[in-house]
């Protein structure tokens, strides 16, 4: 679900989408999403030296269970680090529901979820 992966919908699809989703359909997309790439946003990545940092929440595979990682960069060197917070879990579907409970409100770029 494009929503899920990138957070934005263009107006064509938000019409397609019918109004809204469904807490089971974020979940599905983001457990799908996180297996395929084993980390989830597609895009995000922990942070490494001398890279810009991806600021926000994101789910990283770990050889057992997953971590959600909440990065910062610092406010005028995008590519510095200034904090980083994580939890684990044991199982992925454990990470993925904390992860929609704390990126994922009643609506997502404006897309009510039920």
């Amino acid at each position: 679900m494009k929503l899920v992966a990138t957070g934005h919908l263009n107006m064509e699809e938000r019409h397609l989408l019918g109004g809204y989703v469904t807490r089971k359909e974020v979940r599905e997309a983001v457990l799908r999403g996180f297996a395929e790439h084993g980390h989830f946003p597609p895009l995000a990545r922990p942070w490494q030296k001398g890279e810009g940092c991806f600021e926000g929440w994101q789910l990283v595979a770990l050889p057992k269970g997953a971590r959600l990682l909440n990065q910062r960069a610092h406010p005028i060197a995008p590519w510095v680090l200034a904090d980083s917070t994580h939890q684990d879990f044991e199982t992925a579907e454990e990470a993925v529901d904390r992860y929609i409970g704390l990126e994922i409100g009643p609506t997502y770029d404006g897309v009510p979820v039920r």
